[in-house]
């Protein structure tokens, strides 16, 4: 290191390094493909360790609870930790197979009932709209040929359920299947070994940084830990509250695919902003279909069910970690978004949590600097 701080500042150092990175820069584009193919290869190894760390992350908050109340007084905190993990894991599993169970039969049902009396649908659309214009856009509606375009959906859907299609979704399926279950039992290694990982990487970071950036990067890492587990934990658990309220405003109102639209507007609500409109929009298209009336008041009930949900549940739940501003988030679903897809959106929130963090307490940092100079 000093031998290194010595000569960092000598010019031949300097243009040695300079010609260094042309070098590598210029055999890195006469090779793209091969550079891609390899980075391909890597990352396609490392998916099912990355997954695992995010099932682990995701179900840690699960184990922590246990360790907390079952095994309070446990002298053994090691085997406290295994017995954690165990009925953590058996109770997710538990969970996932009885929404599968629950679900899936109903929502394939509803894909097929949706399929098969689409042409009713669309026919009774036609008449609804056309009694709805009352005449005035009669010349225009006669030229919407309803009949084809229910023909060209249920051809789309049925290519969708076609065999071909189901052979290859489930080769896929199959495939990712292997990857996720991979994924599953190093996120259990990494539950069982969290301390003795966790350890492992302060010992790194010690090493690589001087102390006083160390005890900085730490408490940063805490602060985003806190706010990733807290941001994950209410964001399901605001996912599971609105589409059971969905679910049970549509029983009340006796609307049909009460099981695949509360899935959806309950999957969709997931992402900030966006999508509890499309999930509610996809709703809403479907009931159209059937009964118009029924698409108005599932508008009107969702339209209340977001206000509730953004204006009285959020607050509630988000109450230690949000507080960001509107634009701030608003950019980070965008940029997000583009770059990342649906993982960017779904983590615009803590994204923008984290930055206005870490501006906050650059201005606390200068602001104290300041204090001290002056004083």
């Amino acid at each position: 290191m000093k031998w290194f701080n010595k000569v960092k500042n000598e010019v031949w150092f300097q243009i040695t390094v300079a010609l260094a990175i042309v070098v590598a820069f210029y055999f890195i584009l006469q090779h793209l493909g091969s550079i891609w193919i390899g980075v391909k290869f890597i990352w396609n190894i490392i998916v099912p360790l990355i997954v695992g760390l995010i099932i682990a992350y995701i179900v840690d908050p699960l184990v922590r609870l246990f360790e907390r109340t079952l095994f309070k007084r446990a002298k053994n905190r090691k085997i406290a930790r295994y017995i954690s993990v165990a009925i953590s894991v058996v109770l997710v599993i538990a969970v996932i197979t009885a929404i599968l169970w629950l679900f899936i039969p109903q929502l394939i049902e509803s894909l097929q009932t949706l399929i098969n009396n689409l042409g009713d649908y669309m026919h009774n659309l036609e008449v609804w709209l056309k009694g709805l214009a009352g005449g005035m856009f009669s010349d225009q509606l006669s030229d919407i040929n309803f009949t084809d375009i229910s023909s060209r959906l249920v051809s789309w859907l049925s290519r969708i359920v076609s065999g071909e299609n189901i052979i290859n979704a489930s080769v896929s399926l199959g495939t990712g299947l292997v990857s996720f279950i991979m994924s599953a039992i190093l996120s259990v290694y990494y539950l069982v070994s969290k301390d003795h990982l966790i350890e492992l990487a302060k010992r790194f970071f010690a090493w690589v940084l001087k102390e006083k950036r160390y005890a900085t990067f730490i408490n940063f890492c805490s602060s985003c830990n806190r706010i990733l587990v807290r941001y994950i934990c209410c964001t399901l658990l605001e996912g599971v509250a609105v589409g059971v309220a969905n679910a049970i405003i549509m029983l009340i109102f006796g609307m049909p695919y009460v099981a695949i639209i509360s899935v959806v507007v309950g999957v969709f609500n997931l992402a900030p902003t966006f999508g509890p409109i499309a999930g509610g929009a996809i709703g809403a298209f479907i009931l159209l279909m059937v009964d118009p009336w029924k698409a108005l008041i599932f508008i009107i009930a969702t339209i209340v069910l977001q206000f509730l949900d953004g204006y009285v549940l959020k607050p509630r739940l988000f109450s230690g970690t949000l507080g960001v501003s509107a634009l701030l988030i608003l950019i980070s679903i965008i940029v997000l978004g583009r770059i990342f897809g649906i993982w960017g959106i779904l983590f615009a929130i803590p994204v923008a949590a984290i930055i206005q963090y870490i501006y906050k307490r650059m201005q606390r940092t200068r602001q104290a600097r300041k204090e001290s100079e002056e004083g």
